[in-house]
């Protein structure tokens, strides 16, 4: 009776680490959507494609860099000067 008791437990352990590993993994996937999304989409394209696809990635984090370097312009105007 102790054996069966024992292997019940086991299952339902199994079960709970499964189902914990399962939400660790949709929870990692939901994190970052636009990367696997931009990995698959880029697996798929030719060589020309793949490329045009990295330069407007490129282009797209320039101009992101841009307003960033304008918005820390801005605050340092904001800070006293010695």
């Amino acid at each position: 009776m102790l054996k069966i008791f024992r292997f019940t437990r086991m299952l339902r352990a199994g079960k709970l680490l499964r189902a914990c590993c399962l939400r660790g993994l949709w929870t990692a996937s939901r994190a970052s959507p636009s990367s696997s999304i931009s990995s698959t989409a880029s697996s798929s394209a030719t060589p020309a494609q793949h490329c045009a696809i990295l330069k407007k990635k490129i282009s797209d984090l320039e101009g992101e860099l841009a307003k960033l370097r304008a918005k820390l312009a801005a605050q340092r105007e904001k800070l006293p000067q010695e």
